[in-house]
């Protein structure tokens, strides 16, 4: 009697068991309704909603162009220009710009002879930066451009605008070309010297910081 008791008390146990399991907690992630990114339209934000700095995303938007566009061209530094502006500018060249292009005139220690060919001189006659516009130059900083990486990932918008008046402010021979007289010469895509061309074509390669 005592087994025919046990037996039956496994077989209530077992179907008590069953319909547990077939409650809607066991339902399984593979069986759950889910969209995959892009199957669906993403929803826009609320209006009137800008993006803002905060603790999470210490970055607000700030809208990116093609260095070579008419717009990236056009671009201009929208911070005031001060002794702070200026000393932020000079602190971030010396940390980001510095072991490559050294002074402007002599490279730095990253691209002295012998070490990684292709390094632009910034100022003087050779310079990029009498051939380049504010923009074309806060946008390189930002996006990288020929062998140059990219450093806005590094630095806010105001930090790499102060880097352009930095220099402009504190080098003479590094003063923006005067309006549409940028220059368009094709630079190799090392980010040095025009790539050599072959008989009869002209130069080929990516336009250098």
């Amino acid at each position: 009697m005592r087994d025919v008791t046990r037996t039956l008390a496994m077989m209530v146990l077992s179907g008590v068991s069953t319909a547990a399991w077939a409650l809607p907690w066991n339902i399984d992630m593979v069986d759950s309704d889910a969209v995959k990114a892009y199957e669906q339209e993403m929803r826009t934000l609320p209006q009137g909603v800008v993006a803002q700095p905060n603790a999470l995303t210490p970055f607000g938007y700030v809208r990116n162009y093609v260095r070579e566009s008419a717009e990236g061209q056009a671009l201009s530094n929208p911070f005031e220009v001060n002794d702070a502006f200026l000393a932020t500018g000079e602190r971030m060249y010396g940390v980001y710009c510095q072991p490559c292009h050294g002074d402007g005139l002599e490279l730095g220690p990253v691209g002295a002879a012998g070490r990684y060919p292709g390094v632009a001189v910034l100022r003087g006659e050779q310079g990029r930066l009498p051939q380049r516009t504010d923009g074309h130059v806060y946008l390189t900083v930002r996006n990288g451009g020929g062998i140059m990486p990219s450093y806005g990932w590094a630095m806010n918008d105001r930090e790499m605008w102060s880097i352009v008046a930095w220099m402009r402010s504190a080098w003479k021979d590094a003063q923006a070309p005067s309006a549409g007289a940028a220059s368009t010469v094709p630079m190799g895509a090392d980010g040095g010297a025009p790539a050599p061309a072959a008989p009869g074509t002209a130069p080929q390669g990516q336009e250098a910081p």
